[in-house]
């Protein structure tokens, strides 16, 4: 079994080439309580992007070198408190402190006298318990609300966002109205509205967002959800300023060059960081197209999709992690 291997300093390129030749796991362990990861094996490509670890927790000034790069650069996590890694990276703390880095083989702790840590792709454990609680189980617990989008204490994309909800209890017509935090007056409203439908794809209210971020307000909003029978829902959001959106679309970059599975577990992270939660399900759900029967990744789509209201989703992802489970044991 192959462990995270010290180094004084960085790994030759052509090391590197010589590790993209070998196949690797589609999925190594991330975060999750106990589960059991079944994935099937796949075969890295030419750019040297297997997945090989995740890094949890980190309270050090940390780097990372990138397989083949002759500069370190500085290593964040963001809001998420993850961040994917590859073969061939190496990491180091530069001062006091620590960061812990999860591999197939268990976590491993990581401070300044260890010097380079290199990451490497370790061999599958067909059973793996996970000691370490979900980040998106941490903190204050969920307010229940109807709303799937935008997600509650969330964020959106002015451009992307469509308001969508769970119809099952709604009665009749609804009225959606939208308003700052703190200020009873409306800046959009839309009456007489199908609540049935589930969605709503509006341009006048991307219009009215627009508006009230580009006269520099940045007050979280509400979104209230009024049916016929007078059942009232709300859910409150934050917008993401252009600066944030740049700063968004430049770490999502670092991600396009790699393999799907890699690509889609580093967009996931990166949009969790950004408090993008509907963004961030969509991407664990497309990784879960490529292992459909990996327990861990049914498991983390299930938390994503909790995390965005959608509770129907996350119950169904929910009952075939248990038969998956079952038939592995």
């Amino acid at each position: 079994m192959r462990t995270a291997r010290l180094m004084r300093k960085p790994v030759d390129a052509e090391t590197n080439r010589h590790r993209s030749r070998k196949q690797w796991p589609a999925l190594l362990a991330l975060v999750g309580a106990a589960a059991l990861l079944l994935c099937t094996p796949r075969i890295a490509s030419a750019q040297q992007t297997a997945f090989a670890g995740m890094v949890t927790e980190m309270n050090c000034s940390a780097e990372l070198m990138e397989p083949g790069a002759h500069a370190a650069k500085d290593l964040t996590l963001g809001r998420s408190g993850r961040r994917p890694l590859i073969d061939g990276e190496q990491l180091r703390c530069k001062g006091a402190g620590s960061m812990t880095v999860m591999f197939a083989e268990g976590r491993q702790t990581i401070t300044k006298d260890k010097g380079w840590v290199e990451v490497h792709q370790g061999k599958i454990l067909q059973k793996m318990a996970e000691s370490f609680e979900p980040a998106s189980t941490r903190g204050a617990s969920l307010r229940e609300t109807i709303f799937m989008s935008p997600p509650q204490d969330g964020a959106a994309e002015i451009q992307n966002l469509v308001v969508r909800w769970n119809p099952a209890n709604l009665n009749g017509d609804v009225t959606l109205s939208l308003s700052a935090q703190g200020n009873d007056r409306e800046l959009w409203r839309q009456a007489g509205y199908p609540g049935a439908k589930g969605s709503l794809d509006s341009e006048e209210l991307r219009r009215a967002l627009a508006a009230y971020r580009d006269r520099g307000a940045s007050a979280p909003l509400l979104l209230r959800m009024r049916d016929s029978a007078g059942n009232t829902h709300v859910v409150s959001f934050s917008l993401l300023t252009p600066p944030t959106e740049e700063e968004l679309q430049q770490m999502l970059a670092e991600w396009n060059s790699r393999d799907t599975l890699v690509r889609e577990l580093g967009r996931a992270s990166t949009y969790s960081a950004f408090g993008l939660f509907v963004e961030a399900a969509q991407e664990y759900e497309s990784a879960l197209r490529e292992a459909p029967n990996s327990s861990l990744l049914l498991q983390l789509t299930a938390e994503a999709e909790r995390r965005t209201g959608n509770s129907v989703r996350a119950d169904e992802l929910t009952q075939i992690l248990e038969r998956v489970v079952a038939k592995s044991g």
